[in-house]
């Protein structure tokens, strides 16, 4: 997962505010300097722990080694009477200052792309949807929700995968090439993250990924991170819509709301759309 986003039950709201708090700490031992170096050494490692034990909690591994840094291990090794003490920490503070910022604003970012009205469910839609079921814009994904409206949520693995089911040739390729071409015709040939509206109480929206993303193996557990990442953004449970065993099963088992395609949302075998 994207060392930025939070753990798997972690909302995001909150995880903001023990990033913020550590912030304000830091920015509190930047301003103390110059000052006596040994309680600015002493300051900064307890800033240390506490900000390991804060990302910890409500981040993934690689943000606490973002924050054990070499630098910080230099600091460790020295004396704190030693006048490069002094320069070392300034400069890895403002650096873990920096970077916790970094943080801020890509996590402020996901959670303002992914704002819910108070009546709105998300439908997040596994690729056989499009393969089997009925063309985006026709189905009624409304009815399958207990709130007024529903967003309609499409993973970029999602996409790709379309993309590579499109060439294989015969009915599936069809299904794939005209859910692409639908795609774009909803976002007016301009994909993009941006939610659009489809009809009265249904919008779609593309999930795009961060630079450095690395994806999961299979793309049914790509699929289910990315509910989790939706949860955890929006504090409500999002809802996969599948047409496959296997996706039900793993869903399931982590515990994220899934729905098998009714009938009636199955396109004709007979014709194609």
């Amino acid at each position: 997962m994207d060392w930025w986003l939070p753990r798997a039950g972690v909302s995001a709201p909150h995880a903001l505010a023990q990033v913020e708090a550590l912030i304000r700490e830091a920015r509190q031992i930047d301003a103390a300097f110059p000052g006596d170096t040994e309680l600015l050494a002493h300051k900064y490692l307890v800033w240390v722990e506490s900000a390991e034990r804060s990302l910890g909690a409500n981040f993934g591994r690689e943000a606490i080694e973002r924050l054990l840094s070499d630098r910080y291990w230099q600091i460790v090794q020295l004396d704190g009477r030693n006048h490069r003490v002094s320069r070392l920490i300034e400069n890895e503070v403002l650096v873990q200052i920096e970077r916790l910022d970094g943080l801020l604003t890509l996590l402020r970012r996901a959670a303002a792309s992914m704002v819910l009205d108070e009546e709105e469910t998300i439908l997040v839609l596994d690729t056989n949807v499009f393969i089997y079921g009925l063309p985006v814009k026709q189905a009624r994904w409304d009815e399958l929700v207990d709130t007024r409206d529903c967003r309609i949520v499409v993973p970029l693995a999602v996409v790709d995968e379309l993309d590579r089911v499109k060439d294989f040739g015969k009915d599936a390729s069809h299904a794939a090439r005209s859910a692409l071409k639908d795609l774009g015709a909803i976002y007016g040939g301009q994909l993009n993250a941006e939610r659009q509206h489809v009809r009265a109480h249904v919008s779609i929206q593309l999930l795009g990924e961060s630079p450095g993303h690395v994806r999961q193996p299979r793309v049914d557990d790509e699929i289910i991170r990315q509910a989790l990442i939706i949860e955890s953004l929006t504090q409500r449970s999002p809802v996969i819509v599948t047409r496959d065993y296997g996706m039900r099963f793993r869903a399931f088992a982590a515990s994220t709301p899934v729905l098998d395609l009714p009938p009636t949302f199955v396109r004709s075998r007979s014709g194609r759309e």
